[in-house]
């Protein structure tokens, strides 16, 4: 996660107890403020000034702490947080805290939330082939210049390397054809490559 955080230029504090393990992801995110401290310390989050950082990410390996430390930093004025679960019966404690959640496997955990931070439309991404193509789950916004037009009349606005595999709306599931029209509402799943992700997001 810090990884592709860093590739996007997000400024990042890691929260680490572990004084080895600080060291270690000194070493591997030279950019990032690495902070050697009990990420469940409610004063020591309100002196980071955690009120002011666009997102606090529960991610440790423990689902307990990840609920305590996403709470606290809900209740010291952080306004979007998400934390790791492994449990969904915590699911509806999160909501009425107003926690987003990850809850998926290790594989695709880091994607899942970097997707959530980078754009609200697409609900998830994962690499296919050794990242040699992505799988992505877009809702489609009003806002979009795609809607209401068959998939025929847009095939110049997409990239070359880019396929609609699937769309599904209250209708149900279908694989699309040229007559196919995208409406606001609608999820995409598209496969791309992925040098087209930025394209396809705009």
């Amino acid at each position: 996660l810090c990884r592709l955080l860093q590739e996007q230029h997000i400024h990042i504090k890691v929260i680490e107890q572990d004084e080895e393990r600080c060291q270690q992801l000194a070493k591997l995110f030279p950019k990032a403020t690495i902070l050697n401290h009990d990420e469940c310390d409610f004063a020591f989050l309100q002196e980071e000034g955690i009120e002011k950082t666009d997102f606090f990410i529960a991610s440790t390996a423990s689902h307990e702490t990840n609920i305590l430390a996403a709470a606290l930093a809900k209740e010291a004025g952080c306004k979007n947080v998400i934390a790791l679960v492994s449990d969904e019966s915590a699911l509806p404690l999160l909501k009425r805290l107003g926690i987003s959640n990850a809850l998926s496997e290790k594989a695709s955990l880091a994607r899942h939330i970097h997707a959530i931070i980078e754009n609200d439309s697409i609900v998830s991404i994962a690499s296919l082939y050794n990242n040699q193509a992505q799988i992505m789950e877009i809702k489609i916004s009003p806002e979009s210049s795609l809607v209401g037009s068959p998939l025929s009349e847009l095939n110049t606005s997409f990239p070359s390397d880019f396929l609609i595999a699937m769309i599904e709306n209250r209708n149900g599931v279908m694989v699309p054809k040229g007559s196919s029209i995208l409406t606001p509402g609608d999820t995409a799943i598209v496969i791309c490559n992925p040098s087209c992700v930025n394209e396809i997001q705009k």
